[in-house]
């Protein structure tokens, strides 16, 4: 990967001013986007539906080899984000032309987008490589655990990619590298086998066998399941106790995100764990799951506080790509 920085860019009029240039052409500008939008919409729904009984037959979805030259790192602004800019170069033998609209995908994932070394053929930005489009992604840093000093970021559980940390649905958190030389050595499994195993069959679908869903763990009785839940809070607790050292002690705990905010199953078992931080859970509060759900004598606070990631990551890609509406109404006066 090759990192360049994206050139400054000249400050936008105000939309005001835009508004009063000539709202006939911006409305005119507006609905030819509209339009050219709706074309490549078509055309990919067009392509995937050709490529549909040829993929669906094969056990692995064809990928498309990718570079990327990174464009602008949104944790080196003045107010850093969690999140990177990147043109993907396109896979051999195809041919780009820069006059065609770019598409963008903001956090791409495994099974839209791109994972470790290629965008699927079939997924839409796999489509648009091969109509010519220019393409970039939004790429979102995830942070399992994050130590929060002062509003900031000061450590996290995350390593080189979403591999490092905590054990997630699929993925293995933290490894000893040995392993992957193991299987390398002993096992006799290739780079994309490994691959595939670390990102889609590790994690709690690995330990229990049977899901990476903690509700379907939950309710199992399965020992496996229960393996596998035992495992993920025990880890959590160990991370906290790490992110704990980075800071000299804490002052809260805040769970959020899907398992955080709607398994409190999860957060007593936690908690308990943390009890030599002082922590206490409120019983009644945390089964409601909302707001600070610690007790009154706890040492430190403990709360739930709802997340919405696609939005906040619509958000800051507004920022990174500075989008302008191609015209602005004006408000009526009251």
């Amino acid at each position: 990967m090759t990192i360049e920085q994206a050139p400054a860019k000249p400050q936008a009029a105000p939309l005001s001013s835009i508004a009063r240039r000539n709202p006939a052409l911006d409305a005119w500008s507006y609905w030819v986007d509209a339009w050219q939008r709706g074309v490549l919409f078509l055309d990919v729904l067009q392509q995937r539906s050709k490529q549909y009984e040829e993929h669906a037959a094969k056990p692995a979805p064809h990928v498309l080899k990718f570079g990327a030259e990174l464009v602008m790192d949104g944790r080196k602004l003045p107010r850093p984000v969690n999140y990177v800019l990147a043109r993907v170069t396109p896979p051999k033998g195809v041919q780009i032309d820069d006059k065609k609209r770019p598409f963008v995908v903001v956090d791409p994932r495994a099974g839209h987008g791109p994972g470790i070394g290629g965008f699927k053929a079939q997924s839409e930005i796999g489509v648009a490589f091969q109509a010519g489009h220019p393409c970039y992604f939004i790429g979102f840093l995830p942070e399992p655990m994050c130590a929060i000093n002062a509003g900031k970021s000061v450590e996290s559980t995350m390593g080189f990619t979403a591999l490092d940390g905590l054990p997630m649905g699929t993925r293995p958190g933290q490894l000893d590298a040995g392993i992957v030389l193991y299987l390398l050595t002993e096992k006799g499994m290739g780079a994309s086998d490994i691959e595939h195993l670390f990102y889609y069959d590790s994690g709690l679908k690995g330990l229990s066998g049977s899901s990476n869903d903690v509700r379907d763990l939950l309710q199992s009785s399965d020992p496996r399941a229960k393996l596998a839940l035992d495992y993920f809070i025990y880890r959590i607790a160990l991370f906290t106790g790490m992110l704990a050292a980075a800071m000299s002690g804490i002052d809260g705990l805040v769970f959020t995100a899907g398992v955080g905010e709607n398994a409190p199953g999860i957060r007593e078992a936690v908690a308990r764990r943390l009890s030599w931080l002082g922590l206490e859970l409120d019983p009644e509060a945390n089964a409601k799951g909302a707001g600070r759900i610690s007790a009154p004598g706890s040492r430190i606070a403990c709360c739930v506080i709802p997340t919405d990631e696609e939005l906040m990551i619509a958000r800051h890609a507004l920022r990174v790509v500075r989008i302008q509406p191609a015209f602005q109404l004006e408000e009526k006066p009251a």
